[in-house]
């Protein structure tokens, strides 16, 4: 189990099965299938935050037909050069990008706000610590891990400097102009250009960018390719039914995963009076 703090009173969370407690008697129980929830009730800003279950259930579908895998290998590779052996997924989803890091950090977690992917993840990936929790609340002490990613989600700048120690790596992938640019054009009147070097600016006072990648896989997308697609992302709230109806029609489309991941490392040297 790694070393996780209770996320009300902010102290050592221990395992007693079936439930982790802390020292202020604050008890988690282990779900059936093997993930803990850490999200309380009084830091939800919903009833059910996180994706929705169909949008989950089409990313699933997705990256099980392997649209992303070589995504899914360049991560594995950055991380492998690492050599960490702590490390959290954030905003892990149903855990595909996760389980592929399984066999390189033996303290590995997952987390999600999303109660349903963190299910799916545990469910399908047993021997990860999978959460339910807040990024803006991760359930970590100060400077306890070598190691973080997030794929295509903002960076929660001030969580990452408060849990990663010195010499810390972080790993980030986010859409570069070109990706799923003919979706995109069929979709909206304007496309606008991604910017995936946005995220990263505001972390490099504390982390230097040691290596970037751009990953470019084309793809052949079949008409249900194309409604999971939609159906995983914003897209599905955002474009109007007349577009969406024209995009169900077509006998498939031709388009492009473009991303860029980047690998950052945390200063040797902790800012003063942060740690």
């Amino acid at each position: 189990m790694p070393s996780l703090i209770c996320p009300l009173c902010h102290t050592p969370l221990l395992q007693a099965k079936p439930s982790w407690l802390c020292q202020n008697g604050h008890s988690f129980d282990v779900a059936r299938e093997s993930y803990v929830n850490l999200l309380p009730v009084q830091h939800r800003r919903s009833l059910h935050p996180g994706d929705e279950d169909q949008a989950l259930r089409a990313r699933r579908r997705w990256l099980d037909a392997g649209h992303y895998a070589a995504l899914r290998t360049a991560l594995v590779e950055m991380i492998r050069d690492t050599q960490a052996t702590s490390w959290v997924d954030i905003g892990c989803g149903e855990g595909y990008y996760t389980a592929a890091m399984g066999t390189l950090c033996p303290d590995l977690s997952g987390v999600d706000i999303a109660k349903t992917a963190v299910r799916m993840a545990a469910k399908r990936y047993p021997g990860i610590t999978w959460l339910v929790a807040s990024a803006a609340r991760l359930p970590w002490p100060d400077a306890s891990l070598e190691g973080a990613s997030s794929l295509f989600a903002p960076l929660p700048e001030a969580e990452l400097r408060r849990i990663l120690r010195p010499g810390a790596y972080l790993i980030h992938a986010a859409a570069n102009d070109r990706h799923l640019y003919e979706l995109r054009s069929a979709l909206f009147d304007e496309v606008r250009a991604h910017e995936p070097q946005r995220h990263l600016t505001p972390l490099l006072d504390d982390f230097d960018i040691e290596q970037s990648l751009h990953i470019e896989t084309e793809l052949d997308l079949t008409p249900s390719d194309l409604q999971d697609l939609i159906a995983m992302t914003p897209y599905a709230w955002a474009v109007s039914h007349e577009r969406r109806e024209a995009l169900r029609a077509r006998p498939g489309l031709t388009t492009r995963m473009s991303v860029q991941l980047s690998r950052l490392r945390r200063h040797d040297k902790p800012i003063p009076g942060e740690l």
